[in-house]
């Protein structure tokens, strides 16, 4: 039977009947895909976003200004209470010419307080004594100096007096009353029947009144404007509220009402935070399937493609194997025959030191032919195989291997057995053969003649420790990781003879007795080949 070395494509590989692997036409479009998809989303997502923001400031700017609303609401009631308490025949009457307490009571402190929350009511004359003063309805004996402070007083006095004297035009300012803020009206007392008349200036009567900025009024301001959680702050708030300044000018305030932000924009976004998340998830998912039908279409074209070359690499080991086997066999058979030749024709000229060296001859080549069955069997199969462990001289088997059974002639062995107590050890004698047979072949065969090889021999932490090394060509680093395979060579050994498969019977057998096989080489300077092999340690163990 002969096997030829044709060149084998991958076409010829392919199993008949079935179909060559063909390109999903949609592979090509799913990271587009998927690339657009996710970029709709981020736009969707920044254009929401920022839209949510623009929402917020909007809603934000309108709470202020329906604050502001509600203050100046506030103001424009009061400004209408005073000027219609003080532009009045009677009021001027009872409260500036001939003072009536009574009627005060009566027309201003009971009235403005339940009709209009005024919690304080101050009369001043015209040279701005306090004439009386009403506190939630009632009359009290104090000064206007109790309540307001001094600047105040004479700030509403001054601006409401400001007015012409036929025209009463109240003034607004906002201050703190018992550690509450108040609207604050001041308004000059004014007859009806002096409208029109020219009347040359003078200080004149004030009525001050004030309302407090309270539970009531906030209620209000929640009920009509929608401001959530309205309250008043005598500093400026956290930024976690909105907040409005209740004062004449912005450039100063008294004090602040402040509200929680509606911020629908925020609600939006949480709102859109699932679908959101939903949708990331789902492209996620999406380009991870991606991946992972990439990756599983790339390893199976992958695996293809080494099964294709293993297929292409053990058709050429095959073929190989068969031819270097056929020519090792070949020497030892022609060996054989020509001894028996020699015995066949010449065994009574030979004397019977002659034939006995012939039949030694016959022996030993048909144990070489057994030895390399046995490996090539070992390697096809991989044999179980019984160990027979027995006392073996380690030394002297190494040394007799190199002179008996491996063409040593006029090479040198440096044996060094480094161990405390040189004692016989108790191993597998086949398989310690094949071992130290294969490392000393390859260490004679690759290096020089005038290179020695040492075996050296130690003992660590109970196990058995055996060194072969050459100083031959070495093997390139980019061979190290298939040496061990059956029928791999270095990619430097030139014309060597060899089969192939010398590390892998080292390797195999190395693990049948339980230990491991250490290779290390540097090309031009030589191999060393370490075994480590636990000490009483038999049995059997499947390769």
């Amino acid at each position: 039977m002969s096997i030829t070395q044709d060149h084998v494509s991958q076409a010829d590989m392919q199993p008949a009947g079935e179909d060559r692997p063909t390109a999903d036409p949609m592979r090509g479009l799913i990271a587009p895909m998927v690339l657009l998809l996710s970029l709709a989303v981020v736009a969707i997502i920044a254009v929401a976003w920022f839209a949510a923001e623009r929402l917020d400031h909007e809603t934000e700017n309108r709470e202020v200004a329906l604050a502001r609303t509600a203050l100046e609401a506030e103001a424009d009631r009061m400004l209408f209470l005073a000027r219609g308490l003080t532009f009045w025949d009677e009021a001027y009457e009872k409260l500036v010419v001939r003072p009536d307490i009574a009627w005060a009571d009566d027309n201003i402190g009971s009235y403005a307080t339940e009709t209009s929350r005024v919690s304080h009511a101050i009369v001043l004359s015209t040279n701005g004594l306090t004439r009386m003063i009403f506190e939630r309805g009632k009359p009290v004996d104090a000064m206007a100096e109790d309540y307001l402070a001094i600047d105040l007083l004479s700030d509403l006095t001054l601006r409401a007096n400001a007015s012409p004297m036929n025209m009463v035009v109240p003034v607004v300012r906002y201050g703190i009353l018992d550690g509450q803020i108040h609207t604050i009206v001041a308004s000059t007392f004014t007859p009806e029947n002096a409208t029109g008349s020219q009347l040359i200036w003078r200080p004149r009567a004030v009525l001050i009144l004030a309302s407090p900025i309270d539970d009531e009024f906030l209620a209000h301001v929640s009920r009509s404007f929608l401001l959530e959680d309205p309250a008043v702050s005598m500093r400026l708030p956290t930024s976690a509220r909105v907040y409005a300044p209740i004062s004449n000018d912005d450039a100063w305030a008294a004090a602040y009402i402040t509200w929680e932000p509606s911020r629908p924009g925020t609600r939006l976004r949480q709102d859109l935070l699932i679908p959101i998340v939903v949708s990331l998830l789902a492209i996620t998912l999406l380009a991870a399937l991606y991946a992972h039908r990439l990756a599983r279409a790339r390893r199976e074209a992958e695996a293809i493609s080494r099964a294709l070359d293993r297929e292409v690499e053990l058709r050429e080991l095959k073929s190989r194997f068969i031819s270097t086997v056929s020519h090792e066999m070949r020497t030892p058979l022609a060996t054989i025959q020509a001894a028996t030749d020699l015995l066949s024709h010449f065994s009574d000229r030979l004397t019977p030191e002659d034939v006995q060296k012939e039949l030694d001859t016959i022996r030993d080549r048909v144990s070489d032919m057994d030895v390399l069955l046995g490996e090539a069997l070992l390697l096809e199969k991989g044999e179980t195989q019984r160990q027979e462990p027995e006392m073996i001289d380690l030394p002297g088997l190494i040394r007799n291997y190199w002179q008996n059974r491996i063409p040593s002639e006029g090479r040198t062995l440096l044996v060094k057995d480094e161990r405390e107590s040189p004692d016989q050890v108790l191993l597998d004698r086949r398989l310690l053969q094949q071992i130290l047979g294969n490392l000393l072949q390859n260490a004679l065969k690759y290096s020089s003649a005038d290179a020695p090889v040492t075996a050296r021999i130690v003992q660590q932490d109970g196990d058995l420790v055996i060194s072969i090394i050459d100083q031959g060509i070495g093997i390139p680093q980019k061979d190290m990781h298939h040496v061990r395979e059956p029928f791999s060579r270095a990619g430097n050994v030139g014309n060597v003879g060899g089969v192939g498969f010398g590390l892998s019977i080292v390797d195999r057998s190395v693990a049948l007795l339980g230990g491991s096989f250490d290779l290390r080489s540097e090309l031009g300077v030589g191999t060393t080949a370490t075994v480590r092999l636990p000490l009483g340690r038999t049995g059997e163990k499947p390769i």
